[in-house]
Order: C-alpha cells, then structure tokens, then sequence
C-alpha cells in the first residue's frame, strides 16, 4: 500500500528532496565503502534490497540507530521473545558497529538488518519485504518517510525512551518544519518519553497526551539487564563470564567510550598517576574500536607500555588469565601481566570491564561540544563513576542520580580534575580491601550502585504492560494468535 504522507507543503518538500537525493546517497554509500564505514556486502540493505527470507510467522520490527539505543531495545526483544514463543523480530540499525553490536549477541529468532535510506523508494520496499505487525523505533530515529511507510502498511507504532534535543526541537517548531513533525509524531500509538524535558519538547511539537506515558529512560533498565550477556539459550558470553564474580581491581580504572579529543588526556593521566601508583593499569575502550591503533601510537609516542587486546583478553588479564597479545609473532609464548595501557578494539565488553575495575571514566563529556554516553552500565557494576562536564542528552541522567546521592557521580571539569579525581580515588591503601567498608572510594562506588538501583526499577513493570496493552495487543499480531484474545 502506498500514499502520500500528508498535505502540508513541508513534507510535500521533503519527499521530493529524499527522491531528488537518491544519486547523491548512491555516491555517499559507495564512498563509506571504501572507507570501511559501510558494510561491503549489506550495503544493497541501505536500498530495501535483501537476500533474506521474511519468516511465515508474526514479526516485530525494532529500529535503533547505533550500539547505545541498540542496548535499550534488548531487554524489550528479550521480553517479547520469551513471553511469545512464536514470535519473530526484524532489527534494523544504522552503523557497522550496531550490526556488530547484535551479531555477537546471537538474538534467537531474529534478523538484522541495516536501516534503508529515507527515500520513498526503498522504504516502500522494505516494507513491502517485511510486512511487520508492530513496530518499536528508539529515542529520536524520526524519518518522515520510514514512519509514513510504515503508517501506510497499516504498522502500529511506539516511540520508546523518546528524546529530542533543545536545539533539534527549535529547529522542527519553525513554521515549514512544525507540520512535518507534528505529522510524523502522529503516526504513534505509544510515545514513551525519556525525561520530563524529553516530554515537554514532545509535546510541544504535537504529541498528545493520549499517546505519552510517564517518563521512564530505559537505560536504566537496559543496565540492569546487563546487556553485555546474550540473549540466548547459551547464556552469557564468554566475557560476562570471565568478568561475573571477579573482585574489583584497585589498581585499575577504566575510560569507556573515549572520544578522539580525550585520547590524549587519558594517556597523559595515565603517565602522572604511574609514576605514583605502582602497577597501575589503565584500560581504555574507544567508542570506536578502529581507532585503537592510533591511540597506541599515541601511548608509544608519549612512552607509555601499551598493547591493543580484544575485550575478552582484558577481561581474562584481571581474572589472572593467560592471553597472547594482538598482534604478537607465532609462537610466542602466551603471559599473563598486564600491560600498563591495554587498549580495547572490540564492542560489547564494557559491562565486563566495569566489573574489573575500581573506577570508571565515561568518555564523550571531557571536550566542549561532546554528547556524553551512558553511565548506568558503569553504576550497575559497582564503579565509582567519573565523567566531564559536557554530558549532551546525558546531563538529565547525571542530575537525576546525583539527587538520589551526589557522590553518585564525579565531575570534573578538565584533565587535571581528571587526574586528581582518579588519583585520589586509587590511592594505596593497604588496610581497606577494594569492596570493603571504609574510604571514599568505597563511598562512591556504593552511591553509585544505590542510585542506579533505585532509578531501575521504577516504572519498568508499568511501561511493559503499557506496551502491551497499547501496542502489541492493537496490531494484528492477536488475529496470528501469538497475543491472547
């Protein structure tokens, strides 16, 4: 079934650009091919093309553009799949880094698949492909022509842990873009707000109050289900495994999802505290693991000992493991120390990670301009959690678990505070076990793990069932008898 979206001049305007578009997207594609920022084999997903077979059975679609609102999504997946056993789901992302986020996850009865462009086009052939019953879409992925579609198939939609920028709400309310938005979010049967801020913006750019539910930021929840373990009869992954049950290092601190602007501050911090803790070890693990060999060349220039590892041989170093480094010659005999800086160039290990270390530097919010990432998973593991002052759409999150204790979170403003604030907290001290009573380590990681547990769990039970009621049992997934009656 197709249709035109809507009769406002706006998004008139905006189909005729996407379709208008489409040679300068075919020239983009190729050119992140090349560059390895494409998948070269899936790339033919990016146009509603696949060489996948849709299940003659109920599907759910769930879209999330990249490894963070991937991780939201999962415990929702996981829920839909256990409750129903019949029940199929297609997963569409937006990053190479997403579809390998997934991969290793090993999803049952799923199918990933990457995102098409937001031309008519190929958003009509995906749908005709794919035909699913029910659709969840995470935080912000507000594509006119991908809800249209979608609408126009008769899929019932939800909107979940929905959050929209202030600067991205200014630029939607002028007057040609405001009847854009104002129809797209129409389109929802459920829209599940973030934030209280996240809800006053929606709102203010036409969703109802018949279509938002209480506020809820699933983040919390995706933390709490440890997203690192798969969702499978296996159980967990091999790195959840190594790292579930292994004391705290108190001579270790990670720096998790580092951006390029704060590799160097790292390091350097790394190099000042070195000289004053003795078998210091630093892991970090950049947002994006490509960049692994840079920052050893960095560490090298700056003289500090360095290896690239993947996230399982971090996590088998702390548990006393023996590992050959990456890289290294045939044969060479396998180790067990640690280098000073093991540099992490795989996903999917953090929750693993935090687990081993005594304190956790989120990254993404040491420069001006940084966006922030998530620091619940830091929190669940019991980490004295440290992050920048230029949290993005993560501020409401700091705010949030600061009430509940401000030793939950420690900001500092540069990389001397950065310095100072994981230098003090891993001070030697050898009267006070590392998850022991007594000291400020040991106050902060505890303030963390309380907030987090209290902001976890509120809410959760209520939004499945609103999820349910709302969405699920209004598609037509009850007519294939996968809901009951």
């Amino acid at each position: 079934m197709t249709g035109e979206p809507g009769g406002s001049l706006g998004l008139h305007a905006y189909r005729l650009l996407a379709t208008a578009a489409t040679p300068f997207l075919a020239i983009h594609l190729q050119s992140r091919v090349r560059t390895g920022r494409e998948d070269c084999i899936r790339w033919v997903e990016r146009w509603g093309f696949t060489e996948e077979t849709r299940p003659n059975a109920p599907l759910i679609w769930f879209h999330a553009v990249s490894v963070g609102e991937c991780a939201v999504a999962l415990p929702i997946l996981s829920r839909c799949l256990k409750e129903w056993p019949q029940l199929n789901v297609l997963f569409t992302h937006g990053t190479t880094t997403a579809a390998s986020f997934l991969h290793k996850h090993g999803l049952p009865r799923t199918i990933t698949q990457y995102a098409p462009f937001d031309t008519p086009a190929a958003v009509e052939r995906f749908m005709a492909k794919w035909k699913p019953q029910a659709g969840i879409i995470v935080e912000s992925e507000l594509w006119p022509n991908l809800i249209f579609a979608a609408h126009n198939h008769q899929v019932p939609l939800a909107l979940v842990n929905a959050n929209i920028s202030p600067c991205s709400t200014a630029r939607w309310s002028s007057a040609l873009l405001w009847p854009v938005i104002h129809s797209v979010l129409s389109k929802f049967t459920v829209i599940s707000p973030q934030s209280q801020g996240a809800a006053r913006r929606l709102a203010a750019l036409g969703a109802s109050p018949e279509q938002m539910t209480e506020p809820l930021n699933l983040k919390y929840a995706a933390a709490a289900a440890g997203v690192s373990s798969r969702i499978s009869s296996q159980g967990q992954s091999q790195s959840q495994s190594q790292g579930q049950g292994q004391g705290k290092r108190r001579d270790a601190w990670v720096a998790a999802s580092i951006h390029p602007e704060e590799e160097e501050a790292v390091l350097r911090a790394h190099l000042q505290l070195a000289d004053k803790r003795r078998g210091l070890t630093t892991v970090i693990a950049p947002r994006h693991p490509e960049r692994a060999e840079a920052i050893m060349q960095r560490a090298r220039r700056l003289g500090v000992p360095v290896e690239v590892v993947s996230g399982d041989t971090a996590v088998a170093s702390f548990s006393g493991g023996r590992y050959e480094p990456i890289g290294a010659p045939a044969g060479q005999p396998t180790r067990s120390r640690r280098a000073a800086v093991m540099i992490v160039n795989t996903i999917g290990h953090l929750p693993a990670l935090y687990r081993c270390c005594a304190v956790a530097f989120v990254g993404g919010t040491l420069y001006s301009g940084g966006r922030g990432h998530n620091l619940a998973e830091a929190a669940a593991a019991k980490c004295a959690v440290l992050c920048g002052s230029h949290c993005g759409p993560f501020a409401e999150m700091v705010s949030q678990m600061c009430a509940n204790d401000p030793r939950a979170v420690w900001q500092v403003a540069d990389e001397d505070e950065l310095i100072g604030a994981v230098g003090r907290l891993l001070q030697p001290d050898e009267g006070v076990h590392a998850t022991g009573p007594g000291g400020e380590l040991e106050s902060r990681q505890a303030a963390a793990a309380a907030s987090f547990r209290s902001l976890s769990t509120d809410g959760v039970e209520e939004f499945w069932e609103t999820l349910k009621t709302r969405l699920l049992m209004h598609s037509n997934l009850v007519s294939h008898s996968v809901l009951p009656q």
